[in-house]
């Protein structure tokens, strides 16, 4: 399905994989920090983290080639877009996120009571709403970052695809090394070490898998909160991480996924 967002981009949804339309989130928000920069739920964020690193690339890219497009997954109130707004008048910042920002906005207030929290309205048009699974905007954007974002999708293998796909030729996604990779188990888990090993192991073969496309990965020489951060450039062709789907390191989805006709799956948490 292809449509035309009120920012003016060209979105679409994929309908091969189409039981996330229907999700409805049902637990309850989890609070990681009294800091909102690091306020975070399954399948969305309500942060909009901007690092000085992502600032540096976008003034580079303004001065090289002018006009740069950057989208943030996972833009919570949108606090990134306005700062990339700021960074140089050639940056036109975009947000993703599956949830609305006027959703996150009223939750945030319950839970803070600060006006601080408050979304920008002129910032409203420029989030797409979509799950990171489902949404792509093919061909798109010059830089998107995710930071606290990726790392909580429903099956990484899907998302991250569909946000490389919507890189232009030559566009990067920077990410942080948590975001990228496959989720870890709490140290004081007694098959953690393990997990830890066939963790790095997929994540490995992933990235592997779109060197061989043409991807060139790098590793920047700044870092976030102490992760190391990714520089995923893509080239020429676009990224297909189909034998991923279904790992389960990968997928949070208890069914296959691999099917026929696209039809909804049963999540553990929808109605």
């Amino acid at each position: 399905m292809t449509g035309r967002h009120p920012s003016g981009l060209n979105v679409t949804r994929r309908k091969d994989f189409a039981y996330l339309a229907s999700l409805k989130e049902k637990r309850e928000l989890v609070l990681k920090s009294r800091d909102a920069a690091n306020l975070t739920h399954w399948g969305y964020v309500l942060s909009g983290e901007f690092p000085k690193g992502i600032k540096r690339e976008l003034q580079r890219r303004a001065r090289l080639q002018g006009q740069v497009k950057f989208l943030d997954a996972g833009a919570g109130l949108g606090q990134a877009l306005a700062a990339a707004e700021t960074a140089s008048k050639n940056v036109q910042a975009y947000g993703l996120s599956p949830s609305t920002p006027k959703k996150i906005a009223s939750v945030t207030k319950k839970l803070f009571g600060n006006a601080h929290f408050t979304l920008n309205p002129a910032l409203a048009n420029k989030c797409i709403v979509g799950h990171f699974e489902v949404t792509r905007v093919p061909d798109t954007f010059d830089v998107i970052q995710s930071f606290n974002a990726l790392q909580y999708a429903h099956n990484k293998a899907l998302a991250l695809e569909n946000l490389l796909n919507s890189l232009k030729r030559g566009g990067v996604l920077i990410a942080s090394s948590t975001d990228i990779r496959a989720p870890l188990l709490s140290t004081s888990d007694p098959q953690a070490e393990k997990f830890a090993r066939l963790s790095d192991e997929v994540t490995e073969q992933l990235l592997g898998t779109l060197r061989a496309q043409g991807f060139r990965i790098s590793v920047a020489t700044w870092h976030y909160y102490g992760d190391k951060v990714l520089r995923i450039r893509r080239g020429t062709k676009q990224a297909n991480l189909s034998e991923f789907y279904e790992h389960r390191l990968l997928n949070n989805f208890p069914a296959r996924l691999r099917q026929k006709k696209p039809r909804q799956l049963r999540l553990p948490f929808n109605s």
